[in-house]
């Protein structure tokens, strides 16, 4: 083709012309360049002419085109996306035609003038580049400057616009004449180009242009459009990514100080939102700026840019932006070096700097120290050395004061700020400065209770300083006074000291042993969070399992460290894998410990005790769960644990917790006969209840059941539960109780070969009871059964164990055999000699059993009716929750100390070993702490605390269906909030009628501290009642009323009973439900205003809210009214009271009397007990609701009222004091205020009671003297005569006049 090329060229120009015109693919590119390229000089000026005729031929055919849209197009403006074409209607066939004819004639001449005109530039692209110069810029001038001038106009032709871009450009780089009128177009053509594409060339080709921008007039209005592109250059990645990119950006600055202005502007609006790898471009580019910059467009970087910056960073209002705006200064302080910019940091910042660490706001001092901080040293060039170490000392001198500011943040930065210093600066810091800073550091600053951050600071600072060896010397003294740190109560400042002594690890001169002492690391490791026990495991492995050592050697030392510290061995073992320790050594590990404690000296090996043998078994089955998880480590733990292993282990376990860890290491491997182990497991399942082994913990069972779980013994251990189950008929038909018949299904006969069956069967038998002791049979039966229900609530607890038991077709036996043991433990009038806590088990299994398998058949049950299996589900819960709540029933039938029967069942007490064998069953597994008193008498508090905890653990059961939603029936609802009311009402009842028995007889049957814990639980319990039935019920709040009310009545009542400090601590069991006690209480006055048929309380007349008062009158109400009436009277009688002052004339100077300096008495602490309550609801009122504000000030109120009635104007006066006082937070006399909000009815009535005597009397009591106009002598009328609401007195007057 080039040859083809070359003869058209001989022949003709313009046959060349139309020739490549036709012929424009990339060979044919190549070759026509490569014809060009060996054209002759006359050939060259030829076709330069014919060429420049060629290309206005073709602009003016484009022109013609009927491209209106091109004839008014500014040279400066951005190119725009291409246009979509409008579709045309046709209205006839006909016309259709005819426009899709002229449609395809427009297109083809369009066609040819695009390649016409692409044509005409590559030829002069190539001319431009022929290698002998052939082509005369001169001559090529007139096409080149044609096809500029049209460069806007061919935005459909991008690869056009980009062929004439580039003549334009390299036109201009090679410097050739009339390269100012080729920029016009072109520059905004590759400035638009580079934005829009993004890539990196793009930017490089703008920046070889950066001179010609120079050309343009930045003062003209016509150049927005070019400013506005090079606006967004700021913003662009592509700019602030490259390096020619920031230099581009950086030229800007000098070009125009107007452009200069609007460039800093952007940077400045920037900075809030910039990343940092942003900010930091923002940084270099306004450096570079200001190193090229000259005469006003240096002064304005200068002053509106680095000071604005510097100003920013001082005065910035968040820590984010004062972080940002030091991020973009950074490119200053870190070129302080070069010629200048010490000079300029120096200049702008020293007047601000001093004077805004000492402003008064600590964010301006925080930010000022920071800057101080980057700065760092600040020195003036042209001062002496003797000014500057002025200046140096200065500086240091405020970071040493600000170690000490006020505002914690400030403090933390003053420590890190110190701590860089002398990383960076050893050298240049006085030593008597540096000692100084460093023991205030360590000595003040690292004891900061007040803030943990300034703590760790300390921390992070010293470990960081620790990276410069010139330091080492005088930290080896200093750090030993961290060593507290260790010990810290904030666990951040735990982690940094562990962090610190990692730190100190790899530093010969200083030995973290030096620093803190062994014994402490070891008491950290062993009790300390994970994430600090784990550093310490680190810290202390070079030590204690080394690896520059043999196995055997490092596995001595993880022994001795076991022995000398058995927790913290645990701890380290625990970790020692995480951190580096080879899993053979580990493997090792475990072969040193199982001979150790299988060794022929007995079951403590070595001389070891009890609590290092524990930990040694503990250790060893973290190993054995560490290793197992890769299968060839497994095979090799079984061969360490072989079955004579195992059973030497099993007989040397001489605690619960080693026999725990034995059975669960054993879980993981599978030894093939181990019959000790067989027999150890059947019996901690079938003897679990037995006196004997009370001191079985729960962790052992549970570990026996993940055993059998894995051995294939689940299914045997379930049919074993399933028997000692069924002895509850047994036991029930012995004790006379009824018993409640459940259907039971076929039983199969079991083909089990496991070794579970066999050991099982010996233990499932009734043994007879030892000589001496007298314990019925049956009895015996029923508490394996309570022990089988144990058991049972554990496996249900237990996510994996839980599965199987609801997979097992033995299910539905087990729970009615729960259910049996459930009737008969709340039916049964013999106390069982177990612990209270074991009672309840079969209660609790009973119920979480039932939800667990409710949740499991809802989720098994994919189809089938919705509502019916809505209707199963609540059925089955209908019916636990109504047996539960009926049979709990009988627990009320306690005798009484002074009944016949109780002194028939005291005279048939057993014999002295087994009162002991009782005592010992009453010991809780969960404490082994008996759980009744002690005393002679105390069988009948034993029985009532054994029955409170059954209680308990019903409502815990009922509590648990409420929180879960399950119980949806209305009338169980109410059941729900009935049952705790009642037996709030029985325990006040059984205390008050104990309280009255031991006050006759002078005797003390209990201790009210051994009973308060239960009565505590209770309490809670109705409260979270309260409020679970109040959230999914807010509309029926009335209901709940009369059990808010009976836990008020009992909170007060609980006073007499157990103290001030007894009630206090129900109070606080009380507290989180307290709310909701008073949102059930409000609603009962909307209720009761709704009963006189009133719309509101502003219709009530003085004779309503008498009768009012006295339908709502609470036991608790008058007690806290009361309360008040004494505190009034108390008043009276203290020194600079009003009374004691007219009563005492002249004494002002008499000495206190005694028995003020006495402690208080019983009624000054239930004053004080009276006065934490009102305190409660009245924070509660004021911050609450109004109208929960409004029925509960109402309740008080209306017994204001019913007492005036009475003429018991102490009640009055008291009820009063509680509502404007405590509840409005007003003082009752003063004008304005509770008059917005009680109705005028206590006006009228108030101002008829201020008339009394007895009322002044009660006043001038309470220490209300006041001054101004009164009603009666020394008195303020509480109410003004004037207040808006006395126009209606005549209504009231009525009223006034019955009274």
């Amino acid at each position: 083709m080039e040859e083809i090329f070359l003869a058209a060229l001989d022949s003709s120009p313009d046959e060349l012309l139309f020739l490549i015109v036709k012929n424009q693919t990339r060979p044919n590119k190549a070759a026509l360049k490569s014809a060009i390229h060996r054209s002759s000089k006359k050939q060259a000026a030829s076709l330069c002419s014919a060429l420049a005729r060629f290309a206005n031929v073709q602009v003016l055919a484009f022109q013609n085109l009927g491209n209106s849209q091109f004839e008014h197009v500014d040279c400066f403006k951005t190119p725009s996306p291409k246009h979509k074409r409008r579709k045309r209607a046709c209205s006839s066939p006909a016309a259709g035609a005819k426009g899709r004819g002229q449609d395809s004639g427009n297109s083809g001449r369009r066609v040819f003038v695009m390649a016409s005109l692409k044509a005409c530039a590559m030829i002069a692209q190539f001319g431009l580049s022929h290698p002998l110069k052939a082509f005369q810029p001169c001559d090529l001038f007139p096409t080149v400057q044609t096809l500029h001038d049209q460069l806007v106009f061919f935005e459909d032709d991008l690869e056009l616009q980009d062929i004439i871009a580039t003549l334009c450009e390299n036109w201009w780089k090679d410097n050739l004449p009339g390269r100012e009128s080729l920029i016009a177009q072109s520059l905004p053509f590759l400035l638009s180009k580079s934005l829009e594409v993004g890539r990196k060339v793009n930017v490089h080709r703008v920046y070889g242009m950066r001179e010609a921008f120079v050309l343009f007039d930045f003062v003209d209005e016509t150049i927005e459009d070019l400013k506005h592109l090079l606006m967004r250059c700021m913003l662009t990645p592509a700019y602030l990514r490259s390096p020619d990119g920031w230099r581009f950006i950086s030229f800007l600055f000098n070009i125009n100080v107007q452009l200069t202005k609007e460039l800093i502007v952007m940077v400045r609006s920037q900075i809030p939102f910039g990343r940092k790898s942003i900010l930091e471009a923002y940084g270099d580019i306004i450096f570079r700026a200001w190193r090229t910059a000259s005469g006003p467009c240096l002064q304005e970087i200068e002053d509106s840019c680095v000071q604005g910056l510097i100003e920013g960073a001082v005065y910035a209002s968040s820590k984010t932006l004062a972080s940002s705006i030091r991020k973009v200064l950074a490119a200053f302080t870190c070129q302080r070096a070069q010629d200048g910019v010490e000079t300029l940091l120096f200049t702008l910042q020293e007047p601000i700097l001093f004077r805004s660490l000492q402003v008064a706001n600590s964010n301006v001092r925080r930010n000022a120290l920071l800057l101080l901080i980057d700065m760092f040293p600040l020195e003036n060039p042209n001062a002496s050395k003797e000014e500057n170490d002025l200046l140096l000392e200065k500086q240091l001198f405020f970071m040493e004061k600000l170690l000490t500011d006020s505002c914690p943040d400030v403090r933390v930065t003053a420590v890190e700020g110190v701590c860089r210093v002398l990383r960076l600066f050893w050298e240049v810091v006085p030593s008597g400065l540096t000692v100084k800073l460093l023991s205030k550091i360590v000595d003040e600053v690292a004891h900061d209770y007040s803030s943990s951050s300034v703590r760790c600071a300390v921390l992070q600072g010293v470990t960081y300083l620790l990276e410069n060896p010139a330091s080492h010397d005088l930290l080896k003294v200093i750090l030993p006074r961290l060593a507290p740190l260790l010990s810290d109560c904030n666990l951040s400042v735990r982690i940094e000291m562990a962090d610190m002594l990692l730190a100190l690890k790899g530093i010969r001169a200083i030995s973290f042993l030096k620093v803190t002492s062994l014994e402490l690391l070891l008491s950290a490791l062993e009790s300390d969070k994970p994430a600090v026990a784990r550093r310490l495991t680190k810290l202390l492995i070079p030590s204690y399992f080394p690896s520059k050592v043999p196995v055997l050697e490092a596995c001595n030392r993880c022994v001795a460290l076991i022995k000398r510290s058995p927790k913290a061995g645990v701890r380290f073992c625990e970790w020692a894998s995480a951190e580096g320790v080879t899993q053979s050594s580990l493997l090792e590990l475990v072969r040193v410990l199982v001979d150790l404690l299988t060794s022929p000296d007995g079951t403590s090996p070595h001389g070891l005790e009890a609590e290092a043998q524990e930990s040694i078994f503990a250790v060893l089955n973290q190993l054995c769960h560490t290793l197992a998880n890769q299968k060839e480590l497994k095979m090799l733990l079984g061969e360490i644990l072989t079955s004579k292993k195992l059973r030497a282990l099993l007989s040397g376990a001489a605690t619960s917790s080693s026999r725990t860890s034995i059975v669960q290491m054993v879980s993981i491997i599978n030894p093939t006969d181990v019959p000790e182990l067989f027999e150890y497991c059947s019996q901690i399942i079938t003897n679990f209840s037995k006196a004997t082994l009370s001191s079985i913990n729960c962790n052992e069972a549970r570990s026996v059941h993940s055993l059998m779980l894995a051995w294939g013994g689940f299914d045997d251990l379930v049919k074993t539960l399933v028997e000692l189950l069924a002895q509850v008929s047994e036991g029930n038909e012995g004790l006379g109780t009824t018993f409640v018949s459940a259907k039971s299904g076929k039983k199969k006969k079991s083909d089990s070969k496991s070794p579970w069956t066999k050991s099982m069967k010996k233990k499932v038998t009734l043994g007879k009871p030892k000589k001496g002791v007298e314990v019925p049979r049956p009895l015996d039966n029923l508490q394996s059964a309570l022990g089988a229900a144990w058991h049972l609530e554990n496996l249900v607890e237990v996510d994996e164990t839980r599965q199987e038991l609801l997979a097992h077709e033995s299910l539905p036996t087990l729970v009615s055999g729960l259910r049996n043991a459930v009737h008969f433990v709340l039916h049964s009038s013999m106390e069982i000699p177990v612990s209270d806590f074991l009672k309840g088990s079969p209660i609790r299994a009973y119920a979480t059993l039932a939800v667990h398998k409710m949740l499991k058949e809802n989720a098994g049950q994919k189809t089938g009716n919705a509502k019916e299996r809505q209707m199963e589900q609540n059925n089955s819960i209908l019916q636990v929750s109504k047996e539960l709540i009926e049979w709990t029933e009988s627990l009320r039938n306690i005798p009484q100390p002074t009944t016949p029967m109780f002194q028939m069942k005291k005279r048939a007490k057993r014999s002295r070993n087994c009162q002991a064998q009782r005592r010992e069953a009453l010991t809780d597994i969960s404490n082994n702490t008996p759980c009744g008193a002690s005393t002679k008498n105390s069988s009948e508090a034993e029985v009532f605390v054994s029955r409170v905890n059954l209680l308990n653990t019903s409502l815990e059961s009922l509590l648990y269906f409420v929180s879960l939603k399950l119980v949806k029936d209305g009338a169980l609802l109410g059941a729900c909030l009935e049952y705790p009311m009642k037996w709030m009402e029985w325990i006040m009842s059984w205390l008050r009628k104990w309280e009255v028995v031991e006050a006759s007889s002078k005797v003390l049957g209990f201790k009210a501290k051994d009973i308060l814990p239960y009565i505590k639980t209770c309490v809670s319990h109705c409260g979270k009642m309260l409020y679970l039935t109040l959230r999914n019920n807010t509309e029926e709040a009335l209901k709940f009323a009369d059990l808010a009310n009976s836990l008020l009545k009992f909170l007060v009542f609980s006073e007499s009973i157990f103290g001030s400090k007894g009630s206090m601590s129900l109070l606080a069991a009380l507290n989180p439900w307290f709310p909701d006690l008073l949102i059930s209480i409000s609603s009962l006055t909307v209720a009761l205003i709704s009963s006189e048929e009133k719309a509101d309380a502003s219709c009530l007349c003085f004779n309503d809210l008498v009768c009012l008062g006295q339908k709502s009158l609470k036991p608790w109400v008058a007690s806290l009214v009361a309360s008040a009436s004494e505190t009034s009277n108390q008043e009276e009688n203290e020194p600079g009271s009003p009374m004691a002052e007219d009563e005492h004339p002249g004494q002002e100077d008499r000495q206190e009397p005694e028995e003020y300096l006495q402690p208080a008495s019983k009624v000054d602490q239930k004053l004080a007990f009276s006065r934490e309550i009102l305190g409660r609801i009245g924070k509660l009122l004021q911050r609450g609701d109004r109208l929960v504000l409004e029925g509960i000030s109402s309740l008080f109120l209306w017994h204001a009222a019913a007492s005036l009635n009475t003429e018991d104007y102490s009640a009055a006066v008291g009820a009063l004091r509680i509502v404007c006082q405590r509840f409005l937070g007003c003082r009752l006399p003063k004008k304005g205020g509770p008059k917005t909000f009680i109705s005028e009815p206590f006006v009228a009535a108030f101002k008829e009671m201020d008339k009394q005597p007895l009322w002044m009397l009660t006043m001038s009591a309470a220490g209300h003297n006041s001054e101004g106009d009164t009603s009666a002598p020394g008195m303020l009328s509480p109410f003004d005569t004037s207040a808006p609401g006395m126009k209606q007195e005549q209504c009231w007057q009525r009223d006034l006049n019955q009274k």
